[in-house]
């Protein structure tokens, strides 16, 4: 059994025995005399932990550090059905103007970027890309459909930029200036994302997919 400890930023995987307190080392493990392990982290999020929480706490820090001019990624990781894409998209309306509860890391963040910029009056442009990465090839979601065979019409390739960075050669860029678009973009890449049923997932993403976002100021 595994609980969490959202005050002490731990989780403990219990053990059938009685449960013992456990001392957590540097290097995140525990030392216990018994069978429970402890493990701390920067933070942890329970069940009932909200979208709201999850983003002020490990996502917007670094919203900040992207309009300061630094490079930032959030990475989702987990077996399948175990909420990243929710976790990352959530659900949002791109009808509305304030963000639902349910809306994820994503549309939460840009609404921090735009609103950032709008209200510094700088003077700005913000681009977007959206691929997917499946069965090792790269698909662009906001480039040409693909063929009837589900095949691309056009490779993207790995190459380094000089600069010692990597980038995709070709992919669609789209520039949004508000919410409502950002959100434009998110449907209409998503509904090109490949889904498979498994026995955890009815509607499974079965690739990866990177959303990136570009500032200039």
């Amino acid at each position: 059994m595994i609980s969490v400890d959202e005050a002490s930023r731990a989780l403990v995987v219990e053990s059938s025995s009685a449960k013992v307190t456990s001392t957590a080392t540097a290097s995140g493990k525990s030392k216990t005399s018994s069978g429970d392990r402890e493990f701390t982290f920067d933070d942890v999020f329970g069940p009932t932990s909200t979208q709201e929480r999850v983003y002020e706490s490990a996502v917007k820090p670094m919203v900040r550090d992207v309009l300061d001019g630094y490079n930032c990624t959030v990475f989702a990781y987990g077996q399948t059905g175990t909420g990243k894409t929710h976790t990352m998209s959530g659900a949002h309306d791109a009808e509305c103007d304030v963000l639902s509860s349910e809306a994820g890391i994503i549309p939460r963040a840009m609404s921090h970027v735009f609103e950032y910029l709008e209200r510094a009056e700088l003077e700005y442009h913000v681009k977007v890309t959206y691929l997917e990465l499946y069965n090792e090839e790269i698909t662009d979601l906001l480039g040409p459909p693909l063929e009837a065979d589900g095949s691309n019409k056009m490779k993207h390739a790995l190459m380094e930029d000089g600069k010692g960075a990597v980038t995709v050669k070709g992919l669609e860029e789209v520039y949004v200036r508000s919410m409502q678009e950002v959100f434009t973009v998110l449907n209409r890449g998503t509904t090109r994302r490949r889904t498979e049923e498994t026995l955890l997932n009815k509607q499974s993403s079965r690739s990866h997919s990177v959303f990136s976002v570009t500032v200039h100021i």
